[in-house]
Parts: C-alpha cells; structure tokens; sequence
C-alpha cells in the first residue's frame, strides 16, 4: 500500500511537471511568434492607435521573463484575467473575465463528453463481442478507426438535419425537443435543472457525441479485446476455475478488469487525442464549447483566452492520465516494478501477458525465424569479424551471375521507360537544375491523349485511336497500372532469386514473417489498397483526366497560390450549330461548376466534350485529377511523418543502448511530456500563429509533417523501447562483443522485430497525420492565399458539404469515401504487419502505438 502511495504521488509531481512544459510551450509560441500577440488585433489607424494602451493594461510591454513569471503563477492560480479580442459583440459581453467565459464553455464540453462516453461504451462492447467471435478478432475496430471525427461531423450536421429526406418521413427536428432552426447551436447547459432543457442539451448533444464516440470505441474496442485476451491466459484465472468458480463470475471479477489495463495505461494519450477531436468537432457543429473557445481565440489573435484554454485542457490530459495511472496501481501487480519506468515507460514484461508500467507491451516478434543466428560465416575462434551476409551474397553472384544480369536488365529497360518521371522529380529537389520535361517518358498523356472533341459526323478527333475520351483515358489509366505492376512482379522475382539462389545458408530474410502477412486477409485487402493509391500519386501527372495546370492543386506543393493556367482552348462540338468551335479554358471551368443550381457527375461529359470520372468540383475543375493532385500532398505529409518519427525513436534507441539506464530514463521522460500533447490544438496554434512565415504550402506541410512525427515519436518509443530491452539484455550480445564484435553493429542486426513494429505504427501514426491535415484543411488553415482553397481533400469536403444532399453530393461523397478507404486501408496494413511481426507473442501488444490514429 505504501509503495502505491509513493508511485502515485510521483505520478502527481510528473503531471504537474507535464502542465508547467506545456504551459510554457503555449507561452513560447504565442509570445515567440512571427509578430507581437497584440499586433494583429490592430486592424485600423484607431486600433492601432490605442494599442500601446492595451499593451500596457495587459502588461505586455514588461520584459518577457517578467511576464512569463505571472502567466505561470495565474495559470496555476486558475485567475485567467480579461480576454484581449474585443472587436467582436459576443466576445466583448464577456471580456472581462476569461474566467466565466472558461466556466461556461467547459459545461457544454463536459456535457459533450459525457454523452461521448455513453455512446462509446456499446460501441466497444460490441466491437470486443465481435473480436471474440470472429475468425480474425484482431481487426476489430479498423473501420472505426478510420473515421476521422471532424467528417463524421460534418457528415452527421447534414444527415441528421434532413433525416426527413432520407428515412422516411423521420424527422430529427421534433425529437425530443422542438429544434426548428438547426441542430448546429450552443448546447444549452444553463437550463439543465428542468426536463425541457435536460432533452434539447441531450438531442444537441447526439449528433457530435457520436462522432467523437466512433473513432474512440474503434481504438477502445481493439486495446480492451487484447487486454482481455491477455488476462484470459493468465494463471489466477485457471486457479479460480480450479477453486470452483463459475466461469461467467470469473470473467466479472478477474478477467474483465484486468483486460481494462491496456486502456488505462494509455488514458492520457486518448485525453488529449479526445481533445484535439473535440475542437474540430466543436466548430463543426458550432457548440461554443471550450474546443471551439481554443479555435476563435487563435482565429481571434485573443491570447489571454487562447492561454486559459489550451491550459485547462492541458490540466483535463494530466488529470485523466494520473486517474489511468491510479486505476492502472489498483489492476498492474507490484508498483515496485512500476517504479522502474521513468513515466510509466514500461520496465519489463513477461511472456506469459503480464502487464508492466508502460502497458502491455507487443509488437516484438521472434527475433528471428529460427532464432539467434550468427551474421553469415563460420566464426574462427581468433577474434576474427565473421563473413557478412553482403560478402556471402556478392560471392554467390559472382559464382552465378547470369539469373542477377537477367534481372538487373530487366530493370533497367523499367527505368528507361520512366527516365523521364526521374530525372523531373530529381529537378524537382535539387536547386539549379530545372530539367522538367526535357527527357521523354513512356507512361505521358501525349502517349495516349484523351482531350478531344466530337465530330459533326459522329466519332471524335484528338483522342488515341480515335476513342471517346473516357475509352482514352481507360487506356492509359490501364498502362500505367500494367507498368506499376510490372515493376511489383520485377521485385518479387527479385526476392525469390535472392532467397532461392544467392541466400546465404544462415539468413532467414523474414520468410516466416511475410508468409504470415500474405495470410493476413486485412493486410492484404489494406495492402492492395494502398498500393492502387500510392500508384495514383505517384503517377497523378498521367492519370489525370485533364492536364495538371487546369487544377487548383497542381501548384500547391511549390506555389503561393493555386493557379489555373486559363489562357488556353479547348475545341468542342456546338451541338446547336453542328459546328466545332473553341473556348478558353478559364470559361469551360466557369461554366461546369457543379452546385445545387446544376452539376457535371460522376462518368458525365461536359458540354464541352470533356470526361470526368468523379464529375466537376464546385470550382469547375476535374474532381478526380484534384484528388489525384491530393493524394501526393498526403503522401507528402506521410513520408515526413514516417521519416521524422522513426528516425527520432532509432536514435533514441541507439542512445539509449549505449549509453545505458540514466541516458534511457531521460529519453522515458521527455517520452511521457512529449507523448500527453493535445497533438491537433498545438498543431492549429503553431501553424496558424506562424502561418506569415510559411510562405508556400510546401513549407507548411513540411512543418506539419515534422511536428506529427515529434508528436509521435513518443508512442513509437513506448512501443519499441521493450523491445530494445529484451534484446539488450541477450546473452549473444554479449557473445558478440567477446569476439571483437562492436554492440552496436550486433544490436542493430539483431532488431528485426523491431523494425516491423516501427513500421507497423509508424504507418498508424502516418494516417493519423493524414487525418489530421485534412482536419486543418477543412477549417481552412492549411492553405495559401483564400480560405478553405482547394488545395487537398479537406478542403474539397469544406467546399462539398453544402451540396450532399444535391445533385452536386458527388463534391462531398468522393472526397469523404477516398479519405476513408486510405485510412482504413493504413490501419489494415499496419494491423497485418503488427500481427505479422507479433505471431509467436499474441497475448502482448503495445497500447501506446494504437492511439497514433486517433488525431482528428
């Protein structure tokens, strides 16, 4: 008892520790910006005139450690002060204090939150009741994962209303309590003490509820199945049935609160990714919660809200965290183990499911398949470094070299056929050389051009062969598929010529491994998606119906400012003349602009004479090609994402191997602080405080890409670091170093589980930064010069969600389908990989990589 007593309290002092770091985070980006706080509220010559009043009422001409002094101590005092902003009427009733203005928008929160929580306990219980009678419960929860909340809201703010329209005559409106205006207003909690008010909060209260509930009982559901299968193989639970207990009373007592753990383990986690998805979902639905306080008060350059905001629910994180951490000393055994880890990292974990500080722990795998092996040759027992499985193969190749050349020819006529595509990109990223479309390329639209018009007589000129351009278009969309898997068949055969042929005897090469991810069924149906998306981006030139510079999204990785290039023609069959006639670009883009009034659909011509797969946006461009254009921006994002995170947890893990037990409680420490971040509101207040200096939108991805994977890393830690561990502590390791080995290079060779499990949620947390891009699109901050522009599909979902019930719904739908086949094709993926790699240890699994999805 005493020593739970200690660990909690230690637990206090780091979430205290956790709220003064991120106190001080929010302090330095608001008071370290680009420009003053207090400037851009000064927005006329008479603003501007009594601004150095206002900054001497609000103390912002004292030196900056004086102010940071008294923002700390009236933070902590929870004495907010007055707001800033008082341009506006509504804010400016309420300036005075930000205090009462906090008190009454965290009342509608909590109240969000408390239907949230009723609505996501039978969605978890249902998806734990399906893991238990599927073939394949490991799955459970990836579709719900998958869902970002801010389109659930956004869909839900539609559907809900118009229920009328879709379900027969039920209407959403009379429910409960008269709504007749909208469901998207303040939740009124101020009349919560009669019935009448009770069921309007309750009926507002519904619609954003569950979209916040669905994509959290995916993840709960998931860790609470795990956790209870874990707890089901433990030893108390047999001796209990031995006792003579029954074994329903057995699951009550024993097995379903200790398969609670999981989730208590990473309570703090799913507070601040509640969090981040409550802001969204806030705005969407116009609640005026404390989410959407955060969101004005940034949009509003009002600091002293924005500051009293970000801290209460930066306190709401650590208080969930240390209630998981007390829930979690009541269920985890001995806190003298629980001690070990600086913030609940996890200190050791048993093979037999037991659960250790940092959760339970998975993700490892075999080490190997067929267990320790040396590197690749016959050790001599003189110290000598033994034979290296690069040395093994070269000399393999060089005794049968024919089948290496045919393959190595084969792929070199694959390149040859794109050296173009290459030598574009390669002008793309490095300065001085602008070599675009000087080399030629197989896979061009020239190849197989599908822009044309109709003749008077019947048939169509300009097009390949002389096909309808949607025939044209099928064509190359065909070949460069055939291309892309022609290059996939090139490196399988690859493969099984290096494991068939040149495999050293004492290389495994992961056999077992990709043997169970081929069995996988998520994984492959993720995988497949995946790869058809990724082929899309990478090939979005030539695949586009219409010509990149057409399209808002063509120039939004390199330009200021999307452009269409509108000095063009484009000839078309006058059906009213019979003649052919011509038109500038700029006006077929005006005039196939898809709204309520009138729309291009999905597999329609327009009446130019020109194909769109998924019809015409609300702008007048290719939908398809803009969402091709999209998908590179997503990638984009996701390669950094990947890039930083894991290059942040090897290093950490380098670091921590060498250098030993205090280098590794440091890394532990800054895990924990770095791990707790609300990652969507940091991210919104970074990016939008410091948006006068990300010029492009380039440079905007970049940054949200890099702080995505700072965000991340630290559940990519959590998840690796026992890993790390177990593997340190083998005895070859030591083996290894006797003969002259240096640890390092024998470590890093034997982290082969490693490697799956950092793949596995890094990928988890690539969709969540996917999810979360398109979050900040959609509330329009992730473009360049307009609000809401068309840069990527958060923005084309701002822009369609007004026609989904229209016949312009096509606007809406497709971005919203595609942004859930992605996600959801990530998490099956990495779900594969994670099982793939964790096959011979099921009852463990690690809580913390499974929360990098839940971001928006």
């Amino acid at each position: 008892m005493r020593g739970t007593a200690e660990y909690l309290l230690r637990r206090a002092g780091l979430s205290l520790l956790f709220v003064a770091v991120a106190a001080t985070v929010v302090f330095g980006i608001v008071h370290f910006g680009v420009a003053d706080p207090a400037d851009a509220t000064a927005a006329t010559p008479e603003e501007r005139s009594s601004l150095a009043e206002k900054k001497s009422t609000f103390g912002l001409d004292r030196p900056i450690p004086v102010q940071y002094v008294d923002y700390m101590v009236s933070m902590f005092r929870f004495d907010f002060g007055e707001t800033w902003a008082d341009r506006d009427e509504a804010v400016a009733e309420q300036r005075t204090s930000v205090n009462s203005l906090v008190e009454q928008r965290l009342g509608r929160t909590a109240w969000l939150w408390l239907w949230t929580g009723l609505l996501a306990l039978p969605l978890t219980v249902v998806g734990v009741v399906a893991a238990r009678y599927t073939d394949d419960g490991r799955d459970t929860g990836v579709l719900g994962k998958a869902l970002p909340a801010f389109l659930l809201a956004a869909t839900f703010e539609t559907v809900f209303f118009n229920l009328g329209q879709l379900l027969l005559g039920l209407d959403w409106r009379p429910f409960l309590a008269p709504t007749p205006s909208s469901i998207t207003r303040p939740l009124p909690v101020g009349d919560l003490g009669t019935t009448d008010g009770v069921l309007l909060a309750t009926k507002l209260a519904i619609p954003p509820a569950l979209a916040l509930a669905v994509p959290l009982a995916g993840t709960l559901a998931f860790l609470w199945s795990r956790g209870l299968a874990s707890a089901a193989d433990r030893s108390f639970v047999d001796a209990a049935r031995a006792k003579g207990l029954h074994g329903g009373l057995v699951r009550l007592k024993h097995v379903l609160p200790v398969g609670a753990v999981p989730v208590l383990v990473v309570a703090g986690e799913l507070a601040a990714a509640l969090v981040g998805m409550t802001m969204l979902v806030e705005v969407v639905f116009s609640l005026e919660g404390l989410g959407s306080l955060l969101y004005i008060s940034v949009v509003r350059n009002d600091y002293t809200t924005l500051q009293a905001s970000a801290f209460v629910f930066v306190v709401v994180v650590a208080a969930v965290d240390w209630l998981g951490a007390a829930g979690h000393s009541l269920l985890g055994g001995d806190p003298a183990r629980r001690r070990r880890g600086v913030w609940g990292g996890s200190a050791t974990t048993g093979h037999d499911g037991s659960v250790s500080d940092g959760g339970p722990v998975s993700d490892g795998g075999p080490v190997s398949d067929g267990g320790p092996v040396s590197d690749g040759g016959v050790d001599t027992g003189g110290g000598l470094r033994p034979r290296r499985h690069v040395d093994s193969i070269r000399l393999a190749v060089r005794a049968t070299p024919r089948p290496a050349l045919v393959w190595a020819g084969a792929g070199a006529v694959l390149v040859l056929l794109q050296f173009g595509a290459l030598v574009d990109t390669l002008s793309a990223f490095v300065p001085g050389i602008d070599l675009a479309g000087v080399v030629p390329r197989l896979l061009d639209r020239r190849l197989v051009p599908n822009a044309g018009y109709r003749l008077p007589r019947g048939g169509w000129a300009g097009t390949a062969f002389g096909l309808s351009p949607a025939a044209a278009w099928l064509l190359r969309v065909g070949l460069v598929y055939a291309y892309a898997a022609a290059v996939a068949l090139w490196l399988r055969h690859g493969y099984r010529l290096l494991r068939d042929v040149y495999r050293p005897a004492t290389w495994h090469g992961g056999g077992a491994f990709l043997a169970r991810l081929r069995a996988h069924r998520a994984a492959r149906v993720g995988g497949a998606v995946v790869a058809v998306l990724l082929v899309a981006a990478v090939f979005a030139p030539a695949l586009g119906t219409v010509p990149a510079d057409r399209t808002f999204m063509h120039s939004s990785l390199d330009g200021t400012q999307g452009e269409i290039d509108g000095s063009g023609t484009v000839d078309y069959l006058d059906t009213e003349s019979g003649t052919v006639e011509s038109a500038a670009v700029s006006l077929t883009i005006t005039r196939t602009r898809s709204t309520s009034l009138g729309s291009v659909g999905p597999g329609q011509y327009d009446e130019f004479g020109q194909f769109h797969p998924f019809g015409t946006t609300y702008f007048g461009t290719d939908l398809f090609t803009e969402m091709l254009f999209g998908l590179r921006s997503y990638l984009f994002v996701a390669t950094v994402v990947l890039l930083t995170a894991g290059l942040l947890v090897l290093l950490a893990g380098a670091l921590a191997l060498q250098l030993g037990r205090p280098t590794a409680a440091g890394i532990d420490g800054a895990a924990g602080l770095l791990g707790l971040f609300p990652t969507i509101p940091f991210l919104f207040l970074t990016v939008a405080w410091f948006h006068p200096a990300l010029s492009t939108l380039s440079t905007q991805f970049q940054v949200v890409g890099v702080l995505f994977g700072l965000l991340a890393w630290p559940r990519l830690w959590r998840t690796v670091k026992p890993l790390l561990t177990e593997v340190d502590g083998r005895a070859w390791v030591d083996a290894g170093a006797a003969f002259g080995q240096p640890r390092s290079r024998t470590v890093v060779r034997e982290l082969r589980p490693v490697g799956g499990v950092l793949v596995a949620y890094g990928l988890v947390a690539a969709g969540g930064a996917i999810a979360g891009t398109a979050g900040l699109s959609y509330l329009g901050h992730l473009s360049v010069g307009a609000p809401h522009g068309a840069f990527e599909w958060g923005g084309l979902l701002w822009r369609g969600q007004n026609f989904m019930l229209t016949s312009a719904g096509h606007t809406f739908v497709f971005p919203a389908v595609g942004l859930v086949c992605l996600l959801a094709a990530i998490q099956a993926l990495a779900a594969g990989i994670r099982d793939a790699a964790t096959a011979d240890r099921p009852g463990e699994t690690s809580s913390a990589g499974e929360v990098g999805g839940l971001t928006s």
